[in-house]
């Protein structure tokens, strides 16, 4: 069928989303440096994405351990001011110093609700952001600086991750790399 305009999924640059539908929402990823993390939950049941509630990503910090809490968007479908500028109270996901989270990107969602959110450079991290809101990197992949993970899926028994490095090792070919991580 013929793309539809979704505005209640938020006016800006959408680059990756993940459902969680025994939790009944979805998480989508902002393509820009100080982009957001976003969830959106219908009003009506999935699979309708006419109305809803979303939310932007907030980091807290307690007892030396970082927790998320979302807040809700006032007008997702206004094009006047972006999505991630309407509050005063967000996580910009821009590299920023000592942040666990830097470069959102793509993200998957596992069986438990554990929300992976791979980076666009940054640490080269997967980075699980938990139901109880905890925040705690994953994967790691070194020597690949110039590059970004892309693209984490499961396959359908959940016992396996896959995820790409765009580019590769720094200094290699331009040429991307699929990884692989099976339960032992």
């Amino acid at each position: 069928s013929e793309a539809k305009v979704r505005p209640a999924l938020g006016i800006f640059k959408h680059e990756a989303v993940a459902g969680d539908l025994t939790g009944g929402a979805l998480y989508l990823t902002e393509d820009l440096p100080d982009g957001g993390l976003y969830r959106f939950v219908s009003d009506k049941g999935f699979p309708n994405l006419t109305v809803g509630k979303l939310e932007i990503a907030s980091l807290v910090e307690r007892s030396g351990s970082s927790y998320l809490s979302w807040h809700e968007i006032p007008d997702p479908g206004a094009d006047k001011a972006p999505n991630r500028h309407q509050l005063g109270s967000r996580a910009s996901f821009n590299s920023g110093k000592d942040a666990i989270l830097r470069g959102v990107d793509n993200l998957t969602i596992t069986p438990s609700g554990d929300a992976l959110v791979a980076e666009d450079g940054g640490n080269m991290q997967i980075v699980a952001i938990t139901p109880n809101h905890q925040i705690m990197p994953i994967v790691q992949v070194v020597g690949h600086d110039r590059s970004e993970i892309c693209g984490p899926a499961f396959n359908t028994s959940h016992d396996r991750l896959y995820f790409s490095s765009q580019r590769g090792q720094t200094g290699a070919s331009s040429d991307g790399v699929v990884f692989e991580i099976s339960r032992v």
